[in-house]
């Protein structure tokens, strides 16, 4: 029996994961569904197999009590502007819940690419292709279809970015303590963007994860890799499309996107492949070559490909 994957080679980076709370690992960009009995279980990481309740109710000396530490932390000399605007801030118990029901983790990965890429939204990635700027793609060598792709999942073309206050989400998140130094450090770059006068405070929405925009960036990369492709003087991935997409194409540039080269290919597999291989380590071309896998256009990758370690991945399992 011949079947047809995918192979991931890591000649990019994961297009969505520096935008994420926490960049998962490798194989979450493509996904895998329960794998059937002759394929290996696939290791989630342990922080994501944890599913965290809703916490019971804490009182607000908890809460002030962790302000206080965060100020002490990493107020500095800004740390009267910080306490201005955590003032009266409360935690938001329904970032708790979400934190502890992400889809990625909580549905079978096959259930969650059908529900990402369904077959309107490929239509109307193809449909606005044109929108990604071409001096964007030849300056950072990000092919359009890549930025589309992440712009379609992270916010639906900017329908959805999100609608919760950045700075009480990330300030749960610090609260609670399952993160606490990655969600602090967010936070006070939250509010860098808002005391710098990058964005007013109102407009400082997102998703419950603190992640913004039409591309989801977290805050660090906002102040970091936002790029203002518009000209207005203002790093706006919230309303400016060019400025959204041009600051994706950074990230992945910074990231290690190799321009020129492809990010995987489909294979075939052998009759007798041992699926304990797939969904694991990382290796050249060669590697699988020698294990029977070849690639299902009947092509070869190129030499750079070649040289970089893949993965095979099962998207739908061996059957699949």
């Amino acid at each position: 029996m011949r079947l047809r994957l995918r192979l991931l080679l890591i000649v990019s980076v994961a297009a969505c994961a520096p935008m994420l709370p926490e960049p998962p690992p490798l194989p979450v960009l493509v996904g895998q569904p329960q794998p059937p009995a002759a394929a290996a279980p696939v290791a989630r990481p342990a922080q994501a197999q944890a599913q965290v309740p809703a916490p019971a109710a804490r009182d607000a000396v908890d809460f002030d009590t962790w302000k206080a530490g965060f100020l002490a932390r990493h107020g500095g000399d800004r740390r009267a502007a910080y306490a201005a605007q955590l003032e009266g801030l409360t935690p938001d118990t329904t970032v708790i819940r979400l934190d502890g029901n992400q889809p990625e983790f909580s549905r079978p990965p096959g259930a969650y690419i059908q529900n990402a890429v369904s077959a309107a939204r490929v239509a109307e990635a193809r449909r606005r292709t044109d929108a990604v700027p071409w001096e964007v793609t030849r300056r950072f060598g990000v092919p359009a279809e890549i930025l589309v792709a992440i712009w379609a999942q992270e916010s639906s073309f900017g329908r959805v970015q999100g609608d919760m206050d950045v700075i009480r989400s990330l300030a749960t998140l610090a609260w609670e303590g399952r993160r606490r130094d990655w969600a602090e450090g967010q936070l006070k770059h939250a509010l860098d963007i808002v005391i710098d006068g990058r964005r007013d405070r109102a407009g400082l929405k997102g998703s419950w994860a603190g992640a913004m925009g039409q591309t989801q960036f977290m805050p660090d990369n906002y102040l970091r890799l936002g790029i203002d492709q518009d000209g207005d003087g203002q790093v706006d991935i919230w309303g400016s499309q060019a400025d959204a997409l041009a600051s994706a194409a950074n990230l992945l540039a910074n990231a290690g996107w190799k321009r020129g080269q492809t990010w995987g290919y489909e294979v075939i597999l052998p009759a007798g492949f041992d699926y304990a291989e797939a969904e694991g380590p990382r290796h050249p071309w060669s590697f699988w070559a020698g294990r029977g896998v070849r690639l299902a256009g009947g092509d070869a990758p190129t030499e750079a490909e070649a040289a970089e370690g893949a993965a095979i991945l099962l998207p739908q399992g061996a059957g699949g």
